[in-house]
Order: C-alpha cells, then structure tokens, then sequence
C-alpha cells in the first residue's frame, strides 16, 4: 500500500485520501504515515455521520480492547437518521436456527428500508454459503449479491440489495442493517480479530444483529452483554424496524 500511495502521488496533479486507523485490518506497513508524508495539508473529521449511537457504543466497547489510545466514536457521532432509531440485538442458535432468523428479518426489512441495502457477514466463506443457500430456499435468491471467490464476485447492484460476504469482503461498504452471523468464528483470525469485528460492527448504520452459537469470546460477549434479549424461542422481530 505505501507504494501505490507514493505512485498515486507522483501520477496526479490533486491528491484527496481519507484513511481511519481504527479500521485497519491487515498486518503490515501502516499507510498513515505515507499518507502524511506525500500530502500538503491533513485536515481530522471531526464528526461521522453513519453509525448510530447503539452501535457505536459497541463499537467502542470492542476498540477499546485493541487499542490504548482508542479514540471513542459515540462522542462525535451525528448519525443522521433520526427518523430510524438505531439498535442492536444478539441471537443464540445453530447455524441453520441463524439463516432462518436472517431470511425472516430480511424480508421485513426489505419493506421497512426499502432504499437501503442489507448486509449479511460472516468471518468465514462456508458459513456465508451456507446461509447463502438457506436464504435462496426462502424466495430471497433474485435479490442476493453473493461474493464467493469459488463462484464469481459480483459488482453492487441496486436491484439486489442483500449482500453476502466474509468481514473482508464488505470492507468500505455500508448497510442501513446488518447480520453478522456465526460471530463466534471471528476467533479463527487469530490476534486481528479484535480489528475484524470492529469492522463488521461499523458496516451497519442503522440496525445490527449478531448471531452466535458457541461463546463469543469475552470482548465481543463483553461489548453486547445488554442487547442480549434474542434466543431461538423467542425472536426480536422488533429489531428488523430499528427498535430494541
């Protein structure tokens, strides 16, 4: 990346980035500090505009796990859906339990968002084919934009507004809901999964649910310990609106 950036710099006469260390991902060179170095003047944002309180208390619960020097986003958060209350709610079940709860809530807010677009994210590609396929089987499949490198990657379409990915693979996008399925797997990304999870998190903007059926590990389990109000026996349709 610090050689692209260097690249780019030389090749264009106007240079414009913008660049979050919170959402780093990938080990290796930060490219903040070439950013800083082939740029005239670096100007802090001072306030988003996405995420919504809910979320972004979670947010900042798991980042102040990766980081000493985390920067809280809730304070400068302007998220600017009013209208659309933000929330966040955790669902235990199989995986199987987790697709069907995810076609169903999906298919609610098809109506309550229908200008936005719905994520469904999972740390791994097989859990994301596998509800991939369960959503197919609930009528959804003409509206799903499945990223599977096995398959094909696809391009953002407004007529298939639901989106099927790996955290990777939704990096840089936003959803105005999100599921973040089989959460427990994040574990499996070793000493990134902190920042991993961050980054599904701070997909949604409006609503996020999480699904899990081992234990999450502490931090995430820590960070969504009082939106814990869904189990199999008893769905949070709610959520599917923006309400807890």
């Amino acid at each position: 990346m610090p050689r692209e950036i260097r690249l780019f710099s030389r090749m264009a006469e106007d240079v414009f980035m913008v660049a979050d260390s919170r959402q780093r991902i990938y080990s290796g060179d930060s490219p903040l500090e070439t950013l800083e170095e082939v740029v005239d003047e670096i100007l802090p944002l001072r306030f988003h505009y996405r995420n919504g309180p809910e979320i972004c208390r979670v947010a900042d619960a798991i980042g102040r796990t990766f980081s000493a020097g985390y920067e809280a986003i809730l304070p400068t958060c302007n998220y600017n859906s009013p209208a659309l209350n933000s929330s966040v709610d955790v669902f235990r079940g199989s995986l199987q339990q987790q697709a069907e709860q995810i076609a169903t809530r999906l298919q609610l807010q098809r109506r309550t968002y229908p200008e936005g677009f719905l994520g469904v994210v999972c740390p791994r590609i097989g859990e994301v084919r596998a509800i991939a396929s369960v959503l197919e089987g609930a009528g959804l499949g003409h509206l799903l934009c499945v990223q599977d490198r096995q398959t094909q990657y696809n391009t953002i379409d407004p007529a298939r507004p639901i989106w099927l990915s790996t955290i990777h693979g939704a990096k840089g996008l936003e959803f105005r809901a999100l599921h973040l399925a089989a959460a427990e797997t994040v574990t499996t990304a070793g000493s990134g999964q902190k920042r991993l999870a961050y980054t599904a998190v701070t997909r949604a903007k409006t609503a996020l649910s999480i699904y899990h059926e081992a234990q999450l590990p502490a931090y995430l389990d820590s960070a969504v310990q009082e939106f814990r109000v869904a189990s199999p026996g008893r769905p949070e349709i709610g959520a599917a609106f923006g309400r807890r």
